[in-house]
């Protein structure tokens, strides 16, 4: 196919075996790298939604000074590589695809001729790296607050009612007992004013983070690979369908650092229980072909 049908809503996809593998683990010796090749300069903090990453590093360095501690790593990787004659350059977190793997790479054309990777797709072991902070559709934070929103009324509702039952039952121990009304009624009124509290702080809460949008790299990451109603996809919560569940890595490391520490980035590599077709309109370069053929398979 000659091409998407919409650039401004799908990524294109290049597929086959990697060669050609290299890792970095700073920007400044990635970009080196890319200036040592005659490759055109380009503003990594323009392209998806790394200017968030660039917050996060300054961020993690100002933690790290306080408590004395040296930077030794980012909190991202860097990495450039071809499948068949495209050359593709990326930044991910916890980069463990390797020389000689057979992956899908959402891709974006760059100027000069190379491609940028939004996502890699390595099917033996179901993982997903997904661009930094691109792991939420633009409705999936939406749906969320809506579904914790109608079970804090449904609570409210419920709390509200057992309160109503209370203060009869109260009047009538109140009239059989003869206790004092003011002490009954003052204790209801503590207890339903401390949950009305709760509520309306939870609310101004979800309010705040409604405020808060997903990834539009997220939406044309999954809607490129396929996956129903991209825009809901948050990875790490249950979907709607089961069949194409995302649970989020959290405990792995850097694979080319000495100290390999833990890092936030471990939430951007995800692992998936299925994966659905590339649609038709996607453009898809297939590279394996090319190899087979070199090879002689």
């Amino acid at each position: 196919m000659d091409g998407n049908l919409n650039n401004n809503e799908y990524y294109q996809i290049i597929t086959g075996y990697i060669t050609d593998f290299e890792v970095f683990d700073s920007k400044r010796y990635f970009l080196k790298s890319r200036e040592s090749l005659g490759l055109p300069s380009i503003d990594l903090s323009e392209i998806g939604e790394l200017e968030l990453v660039r917050y996060d590093i300054r961020k993690e360095i100002h933690s790290l000074q306080r408590s004395s501690k040296i930077v030794t790593h980012d909190i991202v990787e860097y990495f450039r590589c071809k499948l068949g004659d495209n050359l593709i350059e990326g930044v991910f977190a916890l980069i463990s695809f390797k020389e000689g793997d057979y992956v899908e790479m959402v891709v974006e054309l760059l100027p000069g001729g190379s491609y940028f990777a939004f996502a890699v797709r390595r099917a033996i072991d179901h993982r997903l790296w997904l661009h930094p902070h691109a792991t939420s559709g633009t409705q999936a934070l939406n749906k969320y607050m809506k579904n914790k929103s109608s079970a804090i009324y449904g609570t409210f509702f419920i709390t509200s009612l057992l309160g109503v039952v209370l203060l009869v039952y109260s009047l009538m121990r109140m009239i059989s007992e003869k206790l004092s009304f003011f002490i009954i009624l003052y204790i209801f009124l503590l207890i339903l004013g401390l949950f009305l509290v709760f509520c309306g702080y939870s609310l101004i809460s979800m309010r705040k983070n409604r405020s808060r949008s997903g990834s539009k790299v997220a939406d044309k990451i999954f809607a490129t690979l396929g996956y129903p109603n991209p825009k809901e996809i948050m990875v790490d919560l249950k979907t709607d369908n089961n069949k194409y569940d995302f649970y989020k890595l959290t405990s792995l490391y850097f694979s080319n650092t000495k100290g390999r520490n833990k890092v936030k980035g471990a939430l951007w590599l995800a692992l998936y229980t299925n994966a659905p077709a590339i649609p038709s309109y996607i453009n898809v370069i297939h590279t394996e072909n090319n190899l087979e053929k070199r090879t002689g398979n």
